[in-house]
């Protein structure tokens, strides 16, 4: 009777590893957006509302330098799916951690015999099948899957889980770095106490006049008063190097 409870363990061990992994697979493909923030059910219904607003043409983009409305509409829509997705990976992966944690009570010996020979046979598939394979796909969720693992025992040592690291979420994360360092807007005033950077400095110019134009976003921001040459077009661009 103990040596079946502890093969049924085992074998449930092995099981919702495996489903672990189809968790983190799932969280892997969700769509890239270029918001590295987590946007919360209620932000995401804002951006639906936008999203389709910009498609209808009934709104459109505050920093037109950066995106157009279709542009923009787009995503808002990776983001809003990307998001659903990581919230149910989410509750998903807590479960699994809790039903592991919950099968290898008392059988701690048998489910890490058989975790390990899950781990093995998995690094003999990736080996055998390349690295640009399903297995060897699967091989790296389960790396992420070891980590998470012991974060999440460190933190039940303590007593205490620790606050979870702030992390980009977007494949490359400086896009929206460079977004928010390049978004601009063209002012009618300059807003009380703020400075303004001339640009080329006052007296050096050609006297053709000036915009107000407000770069970036937030503690990046600055307001430039810039002469206007002698094209139609306008953009903010960075520089090489960022």
């Amino acid at each position: 009777m103990t040596a079946m409870k502890n093969q049924n363990a085992s074998q449930l061990a092995t099981a919702l590893v495996e489903e672990a992994v189809d968790v983190l697979q799932r969280a892997a493909k969700a769509p890239d957006a270029p918001v590295n923030d987590f946007q919360p059910a209620k932000e995401r219904r804002e951006l639906r509302r936008l999203a389709m607003r910009l498609r209808q043409g009934k709104a459109r983009p505050r920093y037109r330098n950066l995106h157009t409305s279709d542009q923009l509409a787009d995503i808002c829509e990776r983001t809003v799916q990307r998001d659903e997705i990581l919230e149910e990976v989410s509750a998903d992966f807590l479960r699994i951690t809790r039903d592991l944690e919950r099968v290898a009570k008392g059988n701690e010996a048998e489910v890490g015999e058989a975790v390990a020979e899950y781990v093995m046979k998995a690094q003999r598939s990736a080996e055998e099948l390349g690295p640009g394979s399903e297995a060897a796909e699967r091989l790296r969720c389960l790396e992420s899957l070891s980590w998470l693992g012991d974060q999440y025992h460190r933190g039940r040592r303590r007593q205490k889980v620790a606050d979870p690291a702030r992390f980009p979420l977007a494949a490359d994360p400086t896009i929206d770095i460079r977004n928010r360092l390049t978004a601009a807007e063209i002012l009618d005033s300059v807003p009380p106490s703020e400075a303004v950077i001339a640009i080329p400095p006052e007296g050096t110019d050609s006297g053709r006049g000036r915009i107000l134009i407000r770069i970036g976003l937030d503690e990046a921001s600055w307001i430039g008063s810039v002469e206007i040459g002698s094209r139609s077009d306008c953009t903010i661009l960075m520089m090489p190097g960022d």
